[in-house]
């Protein structure tokens, strides 16, 4: 179908739309007749492969859902789908599929690239049977603002999230928010129909209004736990969430609503923060995505439990949390419009209404506090964290356990008096060794309270490793810090041990380095680096071996090195490899950073970096047999006894063909700051550099070279040949070039004394 088609689809389901006052979005998203059907592929090789690709391609489109059937995977198998817009990707494993009930998360753009990946072994197929298409937004659909402008501005409490939905529900969207700290969530009645997903971090629609979507990790299924939509005062859902691919909740990552159960007072301030949509003069580009207003609480009705309140809202607002903003508590649902530019009020639904008590109770969610005194208070600070004992140049992650209804937060994180983050949930990178105060101040309106650890975080001194460095593992992890090793993950799932799995490596066999997760299909980050001190080495060749257990590739997968502010992959373990076969690298460690534009520091960090969602055996990868040598620098040797000269390289760079030998005499600048390589070039500089190539001149060698000439041999003069210059100084330093009169490397610079 056109574009033209696509939209036309679009205008006849506003046509034919309710115009009643409750207030979800309509008619952003259609269903889409498609069809394709994968082969059924089986996996006789050694290594994980994609059996099937597939591009679905909808013109006018402006996102993508596909809804999937027929599949047919091994726990190692995943569909994988990929915007061509944004590059957005997910992977759809048989235990993620199962969360999304066969569906996708949405994907920005008018197409999307299906991937099938099988796994050694294994048998797969799927189709693709339909799929929702966004369309243009409706702008101003169910204008409900109080007053004569929209007063509303953008909002980041990804506490309140947007539901997306399928077409069956309206094609629209309403609001969703997190209402404990697991998977509990909350919203209008009527809005049931039109759940599907809830997305956080919500971007800014298109110029045009229509609705963009965030990463599929900001993306969550929607289980509906029951739902009433009787009308104003009687019209709430409670729902619960699937965990994303990382196993997190919205409440992990950006807190959640405290609840108040009690009616406000005519008078008090009353926020609503949801995703409704607008009309000009107000940018498209903020057509339903996250907004916030404050207004005035106006009337109760609705059987005793409808509040009335003169906060912006419009369609899409439908569930937004009724927020009492002198305290920060939710108390309500809003579910219905009733303002105009004349006056009037909006409605929602008290979180006293007995029968949402009642469904509230029966879900299984935690039960709040009843009643205003018991929570209209200054709230009480306390926190956790990952890991409050770590090695310089550690991240840990820190979680607010504070009560009371905070609803701003202010962290100390270094103890230098200074605030560091307002997120919730924030994290901190610790480079310094020593013994930190952390403090948090949570407040609302009725104050705050700061809590202060002092000495909670302790950073211990990591040390270089100095080189050589050769670990075979076979006596277990290094010990951490002093060794020059640190291993991290990125939360809590990550499994880095010494152990085996398989065939062992082929060199020192026994205990490898394993990563992996510790959990199936949860997904983590792991890091094992090594600290080394490659300025004093000046460079170094780093060798080690490898081998994965049916792990699928992903863009972290690699060998890492790092000056502590950038870093760079420099080896991908993705692609190549076999199940049960050891792989050997060798890299350049300091070819490799100036490639790269990595500084060569004394805590120069070599990190072997592994992402994956399955305990090892089915995941993960084995790193053996480390083994860092510093390089054998080139360099000159220049000595004087007797009126003669001895002069001598060694360590000629790989690729040398011909090289120099520079002199000059009686410089008078320091050594090495002279004005050609280091050379303060003087006529016995260019007679250097002018003299003829040829094997053992000493000014301009050549190779090959028998092995008694220079710079196979050291030059050597009579005795009493210089005499004459006796008591002079002399700088010397070497050239070497490869083809193409290409510089492979330059000595350092040497000053002798002439000498009798």
């Amino acid at each position: 179908m056109s574009s033209n088609r696509l939209l036309c689809a679009l205008t006849c389901l506003l046509v034919a739309a309710n115009t009643s006052l409750a207030q979800p979005s309509m008619g952003e998203y259609v269903w889409w007749t498609y069809s394709y059907a994968s082969s059924v592929y089986s996996n006789d090789t050694d290594m994980k492969q994609c059996m099937d690709t597939h591009v679905v391609s909808i013109p006018g489109a402006s996102s993508l859902r596909l809804k999937f059937d027929n599949v047919n995977l091994g726990a190692e198998d995943y569909i994988q789908i990929i915007s061509n817009r944004d590059g957005n990707t997910q992977e759809q494993y048989p235990h993620e599929l199962q969360k999304w009930t066969n569906t996708s998360a949405y994907f920005n753009g008018e197409s999307v690239t299906v991937k099938l990946w099988v796994s050694p072994g294994s048998t797969a197929s799927f189709m693709i049977r339909d799929l929702i298409a966004g369309a243009t937004g409706s702008l101003g659909f169910h204008h409900t603002i109080c007053g004569p402008t929209d007063d509303r501005v953008l909002s980041t409490d990804w506490r309140a999230m947007r539901a997306v939905s399928s077409p069956t529900g309206g094609g629209g969207g309403c609001t969703i928010w997190a209402a404990t700290a697991t998977n509990y969530v909350l919203s209008a009645g009527h809005c049931t129909g039109t759940f599907g997903v809830a997305e956080a971090e919500v971007p800014l629609s298109t110029s045009g209004g229509s609705a963009q979507h965030p990463p599929s990790n900001r993306q969550w299924p929607i289980s509906n736990f029951g739902a009433l939509g009787n009308g104003v005062g009687d019209d709430y859902a409670v729902s619960t969430l699937s965990t994303n691919a990382q196993g997190q909740w919205p409440s992990t990552l950006y807190g959640f609503f405290t609840l108040g159960w009690f009616i406000p007072t005519v008078g008090n301030a009353i926020r609503i923060t949801g995703y409704g949509t607008v009309t000009a003069p107000v940018s498209a580009t903020w057509n339903v995505v996250n907004k916030t207003h404050a207004g005035s609480y106006v009337t109760t009705g609705g059987g005793g439990t409808g509040l009335g309140y003169n906060a912006d809202t419009t369609g899409g607002n439908s569930g937004s949390p009724i927020i009492c903003d002198i305290s920060g508590l939710a108390i309500g649902i809003h579910t219905h419009g009733g303002c105009s530019a004349s006056g009037g009020n909006n409605w929602g639904t008290s979180l006293t209404n007995a029968g949402f008590q009642a469904m509230w109770t029966s879900s299984g969610a935690p039960t709040p506090p009843a009643g205003v005194c018991a929570t209209l208070s200054a709230p009480s600070a306390n926190f956790t964290s990952s890991n409050p004992s770590v090695l310089q140049g550690s991240t840990v992650s820190f979680s607010d356990t504070s009560t009371g209804g905070p609803s701003s937060w202010a962290w100390d994180l270094n103890g230098d008096g200074t605030t560091d983050s307002t997120l919730p949930n924030p994290t901190f990178t610790y480079n310094t060794p020593g013994s930190y105060t952390v403090s948090l101040t949570v407040s609302n309106a009725f104050g705050s309270n700061t809590n202060a650890m002092p000495g909670y975080v302790i950073v211990s001194a990591l040390t270089a490793a100095t080189l050589p460095v050769t670990e075979p593992f076979t006596a277990g992890l290094p010990t951490q810090g002093s060794s020059g090793w640190v291993f991290s993950s990125s939360n809590s799932f990550g499994a880095i041990t010494a152990g085996q799995s398989g065939v062992v490596s082929p060199n020192s066999g026994g205990n490898a380095l394993t990563m992996s997760s510790n959990t199936s299909g949860n997904f983590v980050q792991n890091d094992a680096t090594l600290v080394i001190d490659l300025a004093a080495a000046g460079g170094a060749t780093l060798s080690y071996w490898i081998k994965e257990t049916g792990d699928e590739d992903d863009p972290q997968d690699g060998l890492w090195i790092s000056d502590g502010a950038n870093e760079a992959l420099v080896q991908a373990h993705t692609g190549l490899f076999i199940s049960a076969v050891w792989t050997q690298y060798t890299v350049d460690l300091d070819q490799a950073a100036t490639a790269n534009g990595i500084a060569i520091t004394s805590t120069f960090r070599v990190i072997w970096r592994q992402y994956d969602n399955f305990v090892l055996g089915t995941d993960g990868h084995l790193i053996d047999d480390v083994d860092i040598q510093p390089d054998s620098q080139f360099s000159l040797t220049l000595s004087s006894t007797g009126g003669n000269l001895f002069c001598g390289l060694q360590n000629l760079p790989t690729g040398t063909v011909q090289g120099f030998t520079l002199f000059s005499f009686n410089t008078t600048l320091p050594v090495g700051l002279g004005n050609i390589y280091g050379i303060n070039a003087d006529l016995m500089t260019f007679q250097s550099i002018a003299s003829p190539g040829a094997p053992g001149n000493i000014f301009h060698w050549v190779l090959p070279a028998p092995p008694f000439l220079y710079p196979n041999a050291p030059f050597v003069l009579p005795p009493g040949s210089l005499n004459s210059f006796v008591g002079m100084t002399a700088d010397g330093q070497g050239l070497a070039l490869g083809a193409g009169f290409n510089l492979l490397g330059t000595t350092n610079v040497v000053r002798t004394t002439l000498t009798p």
